[in-house]
């Protein structure tokens, strides 16, 4: 499989900025950390009119009989093995509302 793609997704590709925290003292990672943190919201900033739009259209489809898949990285710590894998309980509890 081909994954030279990949790295043409923004969130996937290298981040120059922690290229060598496995190298750097503990302060310096938690730092680095918290400052990559902080350029979620500027990221996210950038898109509001895009992220309105894809509201948007979710609703309309949800309205239209559709369905919302929902998909994430990870697996976070309050979940079991199996538990809410594919379904949203949040993200979808607030498209209902929108509905």
């Amino acid at each position: 499989m081909d994954n030279t793609g990949i790295y043409q997704v923004p969130t996937e590709a290298p981040n120059p900025r922690t290229r060598d925290i496995d190298l750097l003292p503990s302060d310096e990672v938690v730092s680095l950390l918290n400052s990559e943190d902080q350029q979620v919201p500027l990221a996210v900033a950038k898109v509001l009119p895009e992220l309105a739009h894809a509201v948007e259209l979710v609703v309309h489809r949800l309205r239209s009989g559709g369905k919302v898949h929902y998909f994430r990285a990870g697996r976070h710590h309050g979940h079991r093995e199996g538990h809410g894998r594919g379904r949203a309980r949040h993200p979808v509890g607030l498209l209902r509302r929108l509905v």
